[in-house]
């Protein structure tokens, strides 16, 4: 029965050669795995290239919300417009419309922009809406809150071009549920706040400016007063469901939710200034200035957000290319892996010798963590076991080698090459978990007089001892100490502050002092001189300018008269 089942297979298995039928076996699984390798492939490269733009949006973003600010505080001061031309004291409108324009024209040259049909054309009409814009010349019978909505219509537009740029950037369609709703609340929720904001600034530099208070005007700042509580409200619990949702926003200090409580403020100066105040005793200049400084705050929230969303897409893209690049290696480990034992699979169908041959090669190829296994129980066997001894014995000799290059040969610590290697992944793990790492390059005081007076073996010993005590003081794990080179040594001290690292020198400069180095029955006196520099007290710290202060700090303690130390910080 087995027979008449597998009898086509077995007469097409017949008539091929070993690694020809591998191959087609092989290729029945290859094939339709690949495929599938490919298509995730691809799909993880439009996700780098989505995060991609998002990130290019969000900074078009941040770039593009100083122009909504100055086209907000220019609607304000459309406001105070007329009786501008009566008090004189505004900062003037023109200037503050040609400063918005030339923030607009920046935003609008980008290239990003630039390649965008859509965007270009949004861009140049709301650039054509402000350039016809001119100071009012209303009656005094118009309304104060009809000039406040037209002029409000260009913050509109500001709104709706920030909106489509969100929109063409792929921001609204984010899986990212953090990232969405800090969007939305960029888009749809500050624009109504700040609207609020604007009318408690400008409403009430105007009525200051009349020095009276109409019943339209007391209506007017009474649903402004009522609104700013309200937005200050709903933005606080909306923050504390984030907070308290996504644990990151928690840690990022952007994000000052102090800065909502100007809502508040704003609404406590209209009150007190205006609605509390019949004689109007309060300048309008002081109220603008006041609640301008209230609103700056409210902006400095709103670019904080930005600011975030801007890293955090960042970070993402970041991840997302240390995930595409592991899944590419981890795929091009697994086809070279599979190649390597289809071919070995092969080969062992061929002969036990041939075999032997291939882990002989692998052996000259210094790949020596591979077992090399041979099941036959013959001669072949048996010197396949030898063969597999002298593997351990060739793979124990190069862990010898290595442990040999990284240790310094007369004094058995570690080498400046193993310093410079271990100097820069600690340097980069200490910014990625926000720690300082301090460095101490140490001087024995006058070397070559050692030397001179007491021969170099005695300069030797000298090295020795000194290099044996450094590394008996250093009581963490990960604190390192290294041969620099010379006399000089390097103590490397992850997670540690410039106190800890003066407090630890000082203890250095106190053992060698007291240290008693006896070479041919003379005891030979040894001081040291040390270099202290942090990375956190350094801006855009790197592995040489570390280096180099400590380096600055160590000349200065020889210069001081050596057996100290000093801090390149003091």
């Amino acid at each position: 029965m087995l027979k008449i089942l597998f009898g086509p297979a077995l007469a097409l298995m017949n008539n091929l050669s070993y690694p020809s039928k591998l191959t087609l076996v092989s290729a029945l699984f290859a094939v339709p795995l690949s495929l599938n390798l490919f298509d995730t492939m691809r799909y993880q490269q439009q996700e780098m290239n989505a995060i991609k733009e998002k990130h290019l949006g969000i900074e078009l973003i941040n770039q593009f919300m100083y122009v909504i600010i100055e086209l907000e505080q220019l609607r304000d001061m459309t406001v105070l417009s007329r009786s501008e031309q009566r008090n004189k004291g505004i900062t003037n409108y023109t200037q503050q419309r040609d400063k918005t324009l030339k923030l607009l024209v920046e935003f609008s040259e980008h290239a990003a922009i630039q390649n965008d049909q859509l965007l270009v054309l949004t861009a140049k009409n709301l650039h054509d809406k402000l350039l016809q814009t001119r100071v009012s010349t209303g009656s005094e019978g118009d309304i104060v809150n009809n000039l406040y909505e037209n002029s409000n219509r260009l913050v509109d537009s500001a709104y709706t071009l920030q909106s489509i740029l969100m929109n063409e950037f792929g921001l609204y369609s984010d899986s990212n549920l953090l990232s969405t709703q800090l969007i939305s609340l960029l888009n749809k929720e500050i624009q109504p706040i700040f609207d609020s904001a604007g009318r408690a600034r400008s409403f009430g530099s105007y009525f200051l400016t009349l020095s009276n208070l109409t019943s339209i005007g007391i209506n007017l700042l009474e649903d402004t007063i009522h609104k700013l509580f309200s937005h200050q409200e709903r933005l606080q619990q909306r923050l504390i469901v984030l907070v308290s949702t996504y644990p990151e926003l928690k840690q990022d200090s952007l994000i000052l939710s102090e800065n909502i409580n100007s809502l508040g403020n704003l609404a406590f100066l209209v009150e007190d200034k205006i609605m509390l105040d019949p004689d109007f005793l309060t300048n309008w200049k002081d109220f603008y200035l006041e609640t301008s400084t209230e609103i700056q705050q409210l902006n400095n929230f709103r670019l904080s957000v930005g600011q975030f969303l801007e890293g955090y897409y960042l970070v993402r893209k970041q991840q997302l290319q240390q995930q595409n690049f592991s899944y590419t290696a981890g795929i091009g480990f697994l086809v070279l892996l599979f190649g390597y034992l289809f071919f070995a699979f092969v080969m062992a169908f061929r002969s036990s010798i041939h075999n032997l041959s291939i882990a002989a090669k692998h052996v000259a190829d210094g790949q020596l963590d591979e077992t090399i296994e041979i099941t036959s129980n013959d001669e072949i066997g048996r010197l396949a076991m030898l063969f597999d001894s002298m593997r351990n014995q060739l793979k124990e000799r190069e862990q010898e080698l290595i442990e040999i290059t990284i240790t310094d040969g007369l004094t058995k610590i570690r080498n400046r090459k193993y310093f410079n290697e271990t100097l820069t992944k600690n340097l980069s793990l200490s910014e990625r978990i926000d720690q300082p790492i301090s460095l101490l390059l140490i001087d024995i005081d006058f070397f070559k007089k050692i030397n001179d007076n007491y021969g170099h073996q005695a300069g030797d010993q000298c090295l020795i001892e000194v290099a044996q005590t450094l590394k008996n003081s250093l009581s963490r794990p990960n604190d390192e100490v290294a041969r620099y080179g010379g006399e000089e040594f390097a103590v490397l001290l992850p997670a540690t502050d410039l106190d800890g690292a003066k407090k630890l020198a000082q203890t250095l400069c106190s053992k060698i002092q007291n240290l008693s180095i006896v070479y041919d029955q003379q005891t030979i006196p040894v001081t040291i001189s040390i270099g202290i520099a942090s990375s956190n007290l350094i801006p855009d710290c790197t592995d040489d300018l570390l280096v180099t202060k400590a380096d600055n700090a160590l000349y200065l303690a020889k210069e001081a008269g050596r057996n100290r130390w000093v801090s390149s910080h003091d």
